[in-house]
């Protein structure tokens, strides 16, 4: 499915206000050099990618460690534990409740955000908003829900743990395939490097440029 930029772009938030910006469109400003981050991968190999989150899964991880895990990988990643300890309270639903966001979901956030995401305060979070709402709609879609429990109870036929470890890795091929796209855009080798405009205090980060 088709998915129009302009329409997932974000346009301010309640936390954030309406999204006031200063300085130059995103992605204009030059790449500066640096270290590379991590190399994307030249196509997206998803039965490979399914494979490795099933060998977390089997391994003992939950599904946003999973995603973490598997996703950071993907694209070269090694140096990732820290990243996986943040998601592991964010599995089962949150602590294994059931009861809000799939940890799929949650952890394919903090994967986008840890390409995309920015170091300093004050700088603008276009692309890594319009990134995350396009997995949102997406995940969504494909999956019928964001929360958990809803997710597990159309997963019944497949008994929970399996349907889980299905569906979790299919959300980690989309979100490789997500951040793939976003490699004709941004170079994830350097995005932690890139210089960004900045967002006034008080304004909303997600919104710069519109």
């Amino acid at each position: 499915m088709a998915h129009d930029q302009a329409a997932l772009r974000p346009t301010g938030c309640r936390a954030c206000g309406p999204g006031q910006t200063s300085g130059a469109e995103p992605n204009q400003a030059a790449t500066s050099p640096g270290t590379a981050r991590s190399a994307p991968p030249p196509e997206i190999d998803a039965p490979e990618i399914k494979r490795r989150a099933y060998a977390h899964f089997t391994s003992g991880r939950l599904c946003a460690e999973v995603m973490v895990a598997t996703v950071l990988e993907t694209f070269g990643e090694t140096d990732y534990g820290s990243l996986v300890k943040a998601a592991s309270g964010l599995s089962g639903g949150i602590a294994g409740s059931t009861e809000e966001l799939c940890g799929a979901f949650t952890g394919g956030v903090l994967a986008i955000g840890s390409f995309l995401g920015r170091e300093r305060p004050g700088d603008e979070m276009r692309d890594l908003g319009v990134t995350i709402l396009d997995f949102k709609e997406k995940f969504a879609e494909k999956f019928g829900s964001l929360n958990c429990g809803t997710i597990l109870d159309g997963l019944q036929d497949q008994g929970p743990h399996l349907g889980c470890a299905r569906m979790t890795a299919a959300a980690a091929v989309m979100v490789a395939e997500i951040l793939r796209e976003q490699t004709g855009k941004i170079d994830l080798q350097t995005i932690a490097r890139r210089p960004r405009p900045k967002v006034a205090l008080g304004t909303c980060p997600f919104s710069a440029g519109n």
